[in-house]
This record gives structure tokens, C-alpha cells and sequence, in this order.
């Protein structure tokens, strides 16, 4: 994947999870499609930066002030018609008259200006260079700040340096830094030779030689060192304006370009990255810690679950020997309801053993047990209902001969008064005591016993039933217990973790994805004979 597509594909979860991580890199986008060439000079303080780049364009066209040292930085470009713009930090621009910019410099306040910018008609800036002065290094901490952010975003720096005072330990590892920095896309001037006796300046820069070799690359030269002063050229030394003037016009301008965006994009990157690592480690760390105590969680409900389970099933135990005792009780509620059935209704035919309440109040027990002993189990015990239960158990004594017995009687001796509804009243007296006296035959006793032997042969069905349901629910324990053994409840702690290090390595992968496009990019860029192997990004100086 191409350096733009990963700017294009940046993963959903990023902005929310590692905004701030990737920040810096993804501002970098518009860097990479930036048009023009970017030239900066930097070094430390009082090395001439600023009277260089003058004499590089042929006249005073930079502020200088030797005696102040500048926070802000000035960008100098090709334009028709000489002009001058100050962009002050809080983002406004002031127009300012160009032949003005020197004396005008002196009134500047460095809380102000931020940027001052400077077109000019020059041969070197016509091919869309932009040449970027900075403030001095190593002196004031903002200034330096400054500069770096600058290197930054440039394509080709040129680090001056003071003959006079050259290359201090400082001096060495900003060196090393940018040229990290800029996968080797540094030059080297030596400037104010003119203060150096003639006879000394081959040493100094023999001396420069030995103590940048190795930096810059195949590109500009290992290392490339030029020269500046008030005095011009050198005999058998390379100026800067020469140099300068060639690269414009046949260097290897794009080439230099790439390198240098991709090769800070990849050091962006490299940071990003091992932002992410820890990132990921800690949400893989927090993972790791909610799946522990979700499992320490669950094995101890896990237990208490199981444990409610065998108590259960216990308990149910006790209740199946407690039911047997609801016998009696049931075979003495059948026989009163019939009983009282035959009573009501003395002429109905057939006689029909009357068990609902019977069967009501035996299963509301039943119920009753059970759910005392399943309570706290985690099971939903279903109810012993036997509502749909059709029992027709027909008795086959007569209904009631003493009933019909008294109704004759009360039909012979009464009709023609009162339609037989005293004899009726007479005859059922009458032939109760005939039924007991003279036939020598309680009828209502026959009838309860025919009402208990049946109730028995109810309460076998039943009692069958109850085993059956006693069955289930034992099944049903089981079942509990088996799922139970392995059960692992919702965790939305856990969840929400184990997502959140789903996103960090989302991002992650991406990012390392797009660091290695980065450092394929700038080693595409260098001529395939030099390549160099892409290294680890430089400890800052800062």
C-alpha cells in the first residue's frame, strides 16, 4: 500500500482510541503532497546563517541584526516583484513595504512575529525553491524548538557552521540528528572562512571532513562540505552559491524531496509505534486481567450454582417421602365430595367419583414441596398439574335406594294433596328407616366404600404421574448441573477490554504497516547501488 492510501485508510477506531499518538503523523499529509523544494539553513547561534543567505541571493534581502537573536523564521521564495508579509502566531498576516524590512526589523517583538515571509526575483528560486532561515540553535530553548519543527518540514537542510568555532560536541549530535532525520539529506557549510588565515583553512576543513564522515548520503555526497565567506570563493573548494545554483538546475531535486518527507514521515511513525506497543500492551494487560477475574468469578458461581443444584436434589428426595403421606388425606377428600355429590343429586345417574378437589388440593401440595425444595437452584421447575386429567370412574351401587325407596312411598300416600312433595319428604324419612330396619341394609356405607375402592385405583394413576414429574425434574437437575460444569456467563467488562485490544492492534498493524511503506519509500528513493538499510530513529538531542 502506497504512502497516500494509508493517509486515505485510516482505521476507524484511531481518532477515539490513539488521536494524540497519530496527531503528529497524520499532519504530515499535507507534507507529502506539498509543491515546491524546501531549502533550510540552520546551526547554532552567531554562525552567519542570516549574512549568508544574503550573499547567496546577491543582496540584503534578510533582517539582520547582530545584536538580537531572532525567534522566528523567514522563508524566502520567487516572486516577480519584491515583497515582504509578517504571519504573526496568533494566524494574522501584516503587509510590511520590502525596502522597509531592515529598519522595520528592530520593532518586530518575537512574542508577535512568527514567520516573516520574502519574495524576490532570483534565478535559484525560479524552479520553485524556497529557502527557510531559522533561529539559532542550542542558545534559547523556544528558538531551538522552533528550528527543529522546521527541519521537519523540509526537504534539504544545510547545517552552517562557524570556521572560527567549528563543530562542538553540540554542533556533532544535531548533525547526527538531522542527518537521521532526513535519511542523510544534509549539506555542511563552513562558513566565515575569510576569518581563518589561509594557511590554516585546509585543516579546518580536514577537520570537518573527520568529524562528519559517514554523514549525509549517496545523494549529496558523505559528506558534502561547502564553503561561504565575505571573501568568495576559494581556490579548489566548492562554494555554497555554486553548488547551489547546480542542484537547482540538475540535481537530484525529487529524489531528495521523497527521501526527506518519507524518512520524517517514518520517524513520526517509529514514535507513533512505540506509543501503540504500549498502548496494546496495557489493553492487552487490561484483558488479561478482566478474563481473570471473570473466570475466578465464574468457577466460585459456577460452584454455588452447582452446589444449589445438589441441595436441590436433595431436598426433593425428602419431599417424594413427605407426598406418600397425602394418601389418606386424598381417599378421605374423594369420598366426602362424592359423598355430598350423591346427596345433591340423588336421582342422577351415573354416579361419577367426584375428584377434583381431591386432585386440587393433593397437586397445590405437591407444588408446594417442590418449590421449597428447588428453591435457590437455578432451574425453573415446572408445575405438577393434572387439570387436564380425565378421571371416569363410575360407582355401581344405585345412587341412592333410600332416596328412591321414600320417593315411592311419598308418591302412594301423598300424590293427590300436594302433587307428592310431602310424601316425597315422608317417604325419604320412611325409607331411610326401612333401609336400615327393614331391609337391613345402610346404603350410604356401600356407597363409601365403592368411593374409597376407586379413589385408590385414582391415586395409582396419580401417584405414577408424580413419579414421572419427579423423573423430570430429576432430569432437569442433571441438565442444570451439566451446564453448569461449563457455563461462562455474559462479561461486558470483559467484552468492552477484550474490544478495546481488538481496536489498539487494529492501529497498531496499521501504523507498522505504514512505517514500512515510509522507510521502503525513502530507500526507494536513493539510487539502487546505495541504498542504505533504514535504522532506528535518533535520540534527540533536545
Amino acid at each position: 500500500m502506497t504512502i497516500e492510501r494509508f493517509f486515505s485508510n485510516v482505521p476507524e477506531e484511531a481518532p477515539a482510541l490513539a488521536g494524540g499518538i497519530l496527531a503528529p503523523v497524520l499532519a504530515l499529509q499535507g507534507e507529502q503532497a506539498r509543491p515546491g523544494f524546501r531549502i533550510t539553513l540552520f546551526g547554532a547561534v552567531k554562525t552567519g546563517k542570516t549574512g549568508m543567505l544574503n550573499r547567496l541571493l546577491g543582496t540584503s534581502v534578510v533582517p539582520e541584526d547582530a545584536l538580537k537573536t531572532k525567534s522566528w523564521i523567514t522563508t524566502v521564495a520567487h516572486n516577480a516583484v519584491p515583497s515582504a508579509m509578517l504571519r504573526m502566531r496568533d494566524g494574522s498576516e501584516r503587509a510590511v513595504p520590502f525596502d522597509e524590512l531592515q529598519r522595520s526589523r528592530r520593532e518586530w517583538s518575537d512574542r508577535e512575529v512568527g514567520e516573516v515571509r520574502i519574495g524576490v526575483p532570483h534565478p535559484v528560486l525560479s524552479g520553485g525553491i524556497t529557502l527557510v532561515d531559522t533561529p539559532g540553535l542550542l542558545a534559547d530553548e523556544a528558538a531551538t524548538e522552533i528550528t527543529y519543527g522546521m527541519l521537519e518540514r523540509t526537504d534539504l537542510s544545510i547545517m552552517v557552521l562557524a570556521a572560527d568555532k567549528i563543530l562542538s560536541g553540540e554542533e556533532r549530535a544535531v548533525a547526527a540528528y538531522v542527518h537521521d532525520l532526513l535519511h542523510g539529506n544534509i549539506v555542511f557549510v563552513v562558513n566565515r572562512m575569510d576569518l581563518i588565515n589561509e594557511e590554516d583553512r585546509d585543516d579546518v576543513l580536514a577537520w570537518a571532513s573527520a568529524a562528519l564522515s559517514g554523514l549525509g548520503n549517496s545523494l549529496l555526497g558523505q559528506p558534502r562540505i561547502l564553503i561561504s565567506g565575505r571573501s568568495g570563493a576559494y581556490a579548489g573548494r566548492e562554494s555554497i552559491s555554486a553548488w547551489l545554483t547546480a542542484f537547482s538546475e540538475s540535481g537530484p531535486v525529487q529524489s531528495v524531496s521523497t527521501l526527506s518527507r518519507s524518512s520524517v514521515l517514518g520517524h513520526r511513525l517509529s514514535r507513533a509505534v512505540r506509543s501503540l506497543q504500549e498502548g496494546r500492551g496495557a489493553a492487552v494487560g487490561r484483558a488479561n486481567e478482566a478474563r481473570m477475574r471473570h473466570l475466578e468469578s465464574t468457577m466460585r458461581e459456577r460452584a454455588v450454582r452447582r452446589r444449589a443444584v445438589g441441595d436441590a436434589r436433595r431436598q426433593l428426595d425428602v419431599a417424594r417421602v413427605e407426598i406418600a403421606s397425602l394418601r389418606p388425606s386424598f381417599i378421605s377428600r374423594s369420598i366426602h365430595d362424592t359423598s355430598e355429590s350423591i346427596r345433591g343429586n340423588r336421582a342422577s345417574l351415573p354416579v361419577r367419583l367426584q375428584l377434583e378437589g381431591a386432585i386440587t388440593t393433593y397437586a397445590d401440595a405437591v407444588n408446594d414441596r417442590v418449590r421449597d425444595a428447588v428453591m435457590g437452584a437455578p432451574v425453573n421447575a415446572p408445575p405438577f398439574d393434572l387439570r387436564t386429567w380425565l378421571f371416569r370412574l363410575d360407582l355401581n351401587a344405585r345412587p341412592d335406594p333410600v332416596g328412591s325407596i321414600g320417593s315411592t312411598f311419598g308418591d302412594l300416600l301423598t300424590h293427590p294433596l300436594d302433587s307428592g312433595k310431602s310424601g316425597r319428604e315422608a317417604g325419604e324419612a320412611l325409607g331411610s328407616w326401612i333401609s336400615k330396619n327393614v331391609l337391613g341394609k345402610d346404603a350410604e356405607m356401600e356407597m363409601e366404600q365403592e368411593s374409597e375402592r376407586l379413589a385408590h385405583t385414582a391415586l395409582v394413576s396419580i401417584e405414577a404421574e408424580v413419579d414421572r414429574y419427579f423423573s423430570g425434574l430429576s432430569t432437569l437437575l442433571d441438565e442444570a448441573d451439566s451446564f453448569y460444569e461449563i457455563w461462562v456467563p455474559a462479561a461486558p467488562v470483559v467484552d468492552a477490554a477484550e474490544e478495546d485490544e481488538r481496536c489498539w492492534a487494529v492501529v497498531l498493524q496499521w501504523a507498522q504497516g505504514f512505517e514500512r511503506a515510509a522507510r521502503r519509500a525513502a530507500d526507494e528513493s536513493l539510487t539502487p547501488l546505495s541504498r542504505e538499510a533504514s535504522e532506528p530513529p535518533p535520540s534527540d538531542p533536545r
